[in-house]
């Protein structure tokens, strides 16, 4: 069996990575193995291991010779390499969970989880939020799976082809639970661009979807460029580009 391993370079200072992979608990750097791979370029790696058991992976940064800087993860079994992915150490811009880790967020009702962006293969362009000319209630600033889950159960008239984006949309880890994020969760991206992270580096000037509706006709985007957050039409006639990324939550 195997179990693939995949990190994202956010600096390019990088001289190359070790990938250390055992079934018992390990401490970087004072009890480890032998690295399965040592690599300057790639950033990804498939262990043959038992993915019956759990599984404990270290991937290392390299200055020329040196290890200067390690990550920890935690998989599973039958986790699909995101539910079981262990956030303790976790640091934003990380890869994990089957995207990118953008932090905490504590909704309204106290409720609080890790979130966590597809990646950049995971937007579309020019799709509708749907359901124009109507109210549906979905206009939670917070729980955008709420939002989705409501819109997808109750006012399905066959437009809403950006909450069916992020319903359908699967990982590269099988993590299958995505959905468009509300207002508030979208809101968390900005730290990810303030980092010039590279899995958000195309069409800044363009307006995302958020699942919180305002009103009947409109409901709110976000520009991924400067944060500006708007209200526009639902069927997207307002702007021709607009794109929608899913998000993923995991409970702290």
């Amino acid at each position: 069996m195997a179990l693939y391993i995949t990190w994202t370079d956010t600096n390019n200072a990088e001289d190359g990575y070790n990938v250390y992979v055992r079934d018992t608990p390990m401490t970087w750097p004072s009890d480890v193995p032998t690295p399965v791979f040592t690599n300057p370029d790639t950033v990804e790696y498939t262990a043959d291991v038992d993915e019956t058991v759990d599984q404990y992976v270290i991937v290392t940064a390299l200055k020329g010779a040196a290890e200067v800087a390690g990550q920890e993860f935690h998989f599973a079994p039958g986790s699909g390499g995101g539910g079981g992915d262990d956030f303790t150490n976790a640091q934003v811009g990380d890869e994990i969970g089957g995207g990118i880790y953008a932090g905490t967020i504590t909704y309204a009702d106290a409720r609080e989880f890790h979130l966590v962006f597809g990646k950049q293969g995971s937007e579309a362009t020019g799709l509708q939020w749907g359901n124009y000319g109507t109210t549906t209630g979905a206009a939670d600033p917070d729980d955008g799976k709420a939002n989705q889950d409501l819109i997808l159960a109750s006012f399905d008239n066959g437009d809403s082809d950006a909450f069916y984006h992020c319903r359908d949309y699967v990982d590269g880890a099988g993590n299958d639970d995505y959905y468009m994020p509300a207002k508030n969760e979208l809101a968390k991206v900005d730290v990810l661009l303030d980092m010039s992270h590279a899995e958000f580096s195309t069409a800044l000037s363009e307006y995302r979807w958020a699942s919180t509706e305002d009103s009947s006709s409109f409901s709110q985007v976000r520009r991924f460029s400067d944060g500006n957050a708007i209200s526009t039409s639902k069927n997207g006639n307002d702007f021709a580009n607009l794109r929608v990324r899913p998000v993923r939550r995991v409970a702290v």
